[in-house]
């Protein structure tokens, strides 16, 4: 896949990365650390519900929750 591409295969399993193991693994774990980071941002940030709010406002609370529930996985994505 996209991910290997370009990989040295010398008969041994697993294939060696271009970078080597070391650097290879460094930037693949940014988008995990990334990802952990703004999941917990996100939840310090963003406030509870009130129940005082009135049904739409309510509405567009949970909405916005749920885009950013769906945020950090962006991230990580385009940090890839």
């Amino acid at each position: 896949g996209w991910l290997t591409e370009g990989w040295i295969s010398d008969g041994s399993f697993p294939p060696t990365p271009q970078l080597g193991w070391e650097t290879t693994l460094a930037f693949l774990i940014m988008p995990v650390v990334l990802v952990l980071g703004q999941s917990l941002t996100m939840r310090v940030l963003t406030p509870e519900i009130d129940e005082n709010m009135s049904d739409e406002e309510k509405e567009q609370a949970s909405q916005a929750q749920g885009f950013i529930k769906f945020l950090p996985l962006m991230i990580g994505y385009f940090s890839l």
